[in-house]
Parts: structure tokens; sequence; C-alpha cells
């Protein structure tokens, strides 16, 4: 299994009081092409899980109820124009959702994992995917 270049960020999100939040980056060396510069060459994936049960408490006493995890899926080593470009983002993405799930899943070991986790998290990125594959087409088609 190919492994992508990812920048991962944990966020918990409290209702009452805002902390900040912690940071886990693991970073790789990125390339950039003139044709993806006007746009974000990644997609980002988050892996969210909104809790039954309140897990614990902040030190004001706001109740800690919804965990993520966010990864940004490079893609400028991608040629998107082609079907086997678009397909590899599909892969990584999927890949990056499974992953983060499994790290949410290992971080929050009391709470019961979600089993839809990686598909719903898949599923919110498919228009950043769409949307980068449907730019590299138009490119690809003024370019001829």
């Amino acid at each position: 299994m190919n492994h992508m270049p990812l920048k991962r960020r944990n966020r918990i999100a409290l209702p009452v009081a805002a902390i900040p939040a912690m940071a886990l980056c693991l970073l790789a060396p990125t390339t950039s092409s003139a044709a993806e510069s006007e746009a974000p060459a990644h997609v980002i994936v988050e892996a969210a899980r909104v809790t039954k049960k309140v897990v614990g408490r902040t030190d004001i006493g706001a109740p800690i109820e919804l965990m993520s995890l966010r990864a940004h899926v490079k893609y400028s080593d991608l040629d998107l124009a082609t079907s086997a470009g678009a397909a590899a983002l599909k892969g990584r993405v999927s890949e990056a959702a499974r992953l983060a799930c499994l790290d949410l899943d290992k971080m929050y070991p009391l709470i019961e994992p979600d089993p839809d986790c990686a598909r719903r998290a898949t599923d919110d990125a498919a228009p950043q995917v769409k949307a980068a594959v449907a730019r590299a087409e138009a490119k690809a088609r003024a370019g001829r």
C-alpha cells in the first residue's frame, strides 16, 4: 500500500470553552506544479466522532463532546486529468480516512469505535476530490 504525505491535526471542540488544539504534523517533501498553483494541492479529510456521553471535563467544567482528526492529502505529484491519477487520489483519501479513524480509536479507547467513521470522512471529502479532478481536466482541455 502506498504511503501518502499527510499533515494531521487533532481538534477537540468544546461547547463552552475554547482551548488550543493539539497538533500532530507528519511533514513530507512536496513538489508544486504550475498547473495546480491557483488551487490548494491537497484535500482535507476529517474524521469526527460525537460522543453519546461526556468523556471528561475541562478545567472550567465544560464537557468534552467532539473529537476529530484532520489529514491533508497532497496530490501535487498526480495527474488528476487521467483516470489513474483521479483513482490514486480517491485511494489516498480513503486511506487517510481509515488511518484517521484508527488514530481516533487509539487516542480515545474508552469511547465506542464508530464503524462508519472512515466512510463518512471519505464521503465528506468527495466534493473536494471532485473539484480537484474537474480543475485538472479543465486545464488539460484548455492546453490541447
